[in-house]
């Protein structure tokens, strides 16, 4: 079953709601740790490494609540 998003307003929590963008944090810790990890292979290690741990950051999608106006994101 998805999961409802409601307005996290105190006295709406309406389910009528426009998505308005979806953005992607970069995991910077991880993709330390993978180019450290990495490099102990070899320098194109290093590279690979610090380029997958960027990649597994975590997604936002934020989203405007149409009956208040309020304009929140929830982690995806």
């Amino acid at each position: 079953m998805p999961k409802v998003v409601k307005c996290p307003a105190l006295r709406c929590g309406s389910t009528d709601i426009s998505p308005v963008g979806v953005s992607k944090k970069a995991g910077l810790g991880k993709g330390i740790i993978g180019a450290a990890a990495g490099a102990l292979v070899n320098p194109v290690g290093a590279v690979v490494g610090g380029a997958a741990g960027l990649m597994s950051g975590k997604k936002e999608a934020t989203f405007r609540c149409n009956k208040c106006g309020k304009i929140f994101t929830v982690k995806i």
